[in-house]
């Protein structure tokens, strides 16, 4: 009979009688147990799974060779379509160049057309401007005759007005003097004038007699007709000053 272990070989931990030698076989061929019974149950499973899988590997064969006969299907309606396509781009591009062919003809007939329609219209027109210019010659000649007329007779009746003007306006300047000399205060103010241009020649020879020439005394009409006067004196620098009349002496 072996030794009592006090200790476990594997973790070094201390065991007591409960994890003795045999109790940890026992626990040990009872885990291995239900452990083979796992592995049993998995192994079923997994040849269960297996067969499974062996039947879809199977469908899945099947579905490759259907889908390789629909690839080759396909394969040989791609080239018969794209045959049919070769032939209808061939045709459509042989379809599109005639279609240009004709519309370039087309064109050109269209712009020779427009053009002869223009220039029926330009000569059309051309002629109707021609008629309509003849006829405005026509006309302006008849009106240029009668305005040369009518120039003349103007000419003549502007001299004829100048020389009334002329002779107007002599009158007048006539008249307006004899309106300023011999109106209604014409005659009055000329006198007036007189008198008070005397006044000043003999009012200024007393002045300067009395003062030595140091007075002067200017007497005249404004434009209303009365008579201002302003006096000055000399001063001793030379310059005349102006006083009130009513300051001097005398």
């Amino acid at each position: 009979m072996s030794p009592r272990v006090s200790v476990c070989p594997t973790c070094k931990q201390p065991m007591d009688e409960d994890h003795s030698h045999e109790h940890l076989l026992s626990e040990i061929d009872a885990s291995l147990n239900i452990a083979l019974e796992r592995v049993q149950t998995s192994t079923q499973i997994l040849t269960t799974k297996v067969g499974e899988l062996l039947l879809e590997k199977a469908k899945v064969t099947t579905l490759e060779v259907e889908l390789d006969k629909l690839m080759n299907q396909v394969q040989l309606r791609e080239a018969v379509l794209e045959d049919k396509l070769s032939t209808v781009q061939h045709d459509l591009q042989t379809a599109r160049m005639v279609h240009m062919q004709m519309s370039g003809e087309f064109s050109t007939a269209a712009k020779q057309m427009n053009s002869l329609n223009e220039l029926k219209t330009i000569e059309a027109s051309s002629a109707a401007e021609l008629r309509r210019h003849q006829d405005s010659v026509e006309t302006g000649q008849e009106a240029y005759d009668d305005i040369s007329k009518a120039v003349n007779d103007l000419e003549k009746a502007v001299r004829s007005l100048k020389a009334k003007r002329e002779d107007a306006h002599c009158l007048s300047v006539t008249m307006s003097s004899l309106a300023d000399n011999f109106g209604a205060r014409g005659v009055q103010t000329f006198i007036l004038q007189n008198i008070v241009h005397a006044l000043q020649i003999a009012s200024q020879s007393y002045l300067d007699e009395l003062s030595d020439g140091s007075i002067r005394l200017r007497i005249e009409l404004d434009s209303g007709d009365r008579i201002v006067r302003n006096a000055a004196v000399l001063s001793p620098e030379g310059t005349w000053i102006e006083r009130p009349l009513s300051s001097l002496s005398g």
